[in-house]
């Protein structure tokens, strides 16, 4: 009985450790690499905020932006100066992220908006004003009544070495300059739908699209692309049709980029269902271009004609 008691009380005080570690070691650890890209981003916003007006075309997102948009391709097709302002890891702190991107925000702006959170609800994200201060609310964000081992591994990491952001190498206009990942060989976890898709993610378009034309800026928002298995791909696509009816039905329907979002071949991606390769990246910055370039239907036609 004695032997079981200790037994016990070292299970739970592992367990308590582990929650700890969570609650502390995370928040730290996202907050670190946030600051790292937000002044990876201020690099690229010291060159557009020069650009002459009348505005410029922003884009705005996590590591998709980041890796696979190219700023300089949607210039030379519309002829508006053009900026990748995407942050790696920025799904984790994204409200802090794009309150820093509205005030270099500016009338006339044309801003490309891809959200990860609009596909993917069930990520944690940082609560926010995380990244300026840390509260009580930072570090309790992460807690899990099961918490596994990946945060004591980063622990015991960082206790030999201090953190390293990943790489990050682009160019002025803030495009990815570096090699694709060649991770075939990686297993990756397909995304899979999710029944809340449409109801969740209506109102903060709703909301995002509102605080955008409120500066006289036009938002475009887009989605994916995303690796799934061919078996979901009947319930991915009622999802997006659900989603695409809501938004038209709130009146936004034609400032959201809703097609070919959904990939189901493994070469289209590196290393995670969010990160397309360049050629998935291309075909992504095409479709953006083309629905710029759509004078009858683009919701950002009035902002093209005044460039002409």
């Amino acid at each position: 009985m004695h032997a079981s008691k200790k037994i016990t009380i070292l299970a739970v005080s592992l367990w308590l450790i582990s929650c700890a570690v969570s609650c502390l070691v995370v928040p730290w650890e996202v907050v670190y690499n946030a600051r790292y890209e937000l002044s990876k981003v201020r690099q690229v916003w010291s060159v557009a905020d020069q650009a002459q007006l009348p505005g410029r075309i922003l884009l705005v997102g996590s590591s998709p932006v980041r890796m696979a948009m190219s700023a300089r391709k949607i210039e030379r097709a519309t002829g508006i100066p053009s900026f990748n302002l995407g942050a790696s890891n920025a799904a984790e702190f994204f409200d802090d992220y794009l309150d820093d991107v509205m005030r270099h925000v500016r009338t006339g702006d044309i801003v490309v908006v891809s959200d990860p959170a609009w596909l993917d609800i069930s990520r944690p994200r940082l609560p926010v004003g995380c990244i300026a201060e840390i509260r009580h609310d930072c570090l309790a964000w992460h807690f899990k009544l099961l918490p596994n081992l990946k945060p004591a591994m980063i622990f015991l990491l960082n206790a030999l070495a201090p953190p390293s952001p990943s790489g990050n190498m682009r160019d002025a206009r803030g495009d990815n300059t570096g090699q694709d990942i060649d991770a075939r060989a990686i297993s990756i976890e397909p995304l899979a739908p999710s029944v809340e898709l449409a109801t969740t993610d209506v109102g903060k378009m709703n909301s995002l699209i509102r605080r955008l034309r409120a500066v006289d800026a036009c938002p475009l928002l887009t989605l994916g692309p995303v690796f799934i298995n061919d078996g979901e791909l009947a319930p991915w696509q009622t999802q997006l049709t659900t989603l695409k009816n809501s938004a038209y039905k709130s009146g936004f329907g034609r400032f959201l980029l809703s097609d070919d979002v959904v990939y189901s071949d493994r070469a289209d991606f590196s290393d995670s269902f969010e990160h397309p390769t360049r050629s998935a990246g291309a075909a992504w910055t095409d479709r953006i271009i083309a629905r710029l370039m759509d004078r009858s239907n683009g919701p950002c036609a009035a902002f093209m004609a005044g460039r002409e």
